[in-house]
């Protein structure tokens, strides 16, 4: 699992587990069936958590390769 390091987007990879042991993130159907994929392109990321007329476009391009 991807996270961000305060408000800049140095990736640090989450090896600890704890987003996984936390029982609402254990709860979600994805999750509970393996069946989530987390990016770790930065810029997918910020597009899509970011959205605006000039960031969907693009991000939509990008999921259905």
């Amino acid at each position: 699992m991807l996270r961000t390091k305060g408000l800049w987007s140095d990736p640090v990879v989450d090896t600890d587990g704890r987003a996984e042991a936390q029982p609402v993130h254990a709860a979600i159907q994805a999750v509970e069936r393996g069946s989530v994929v987390a990016s770790t392109d930065q810029s997918f990321v910020t597009a899509s958590s970011i959205t605006n007329p000039l960031t969907v476009p693009w991000m939509v391009d990008q999921y259905v390769r």
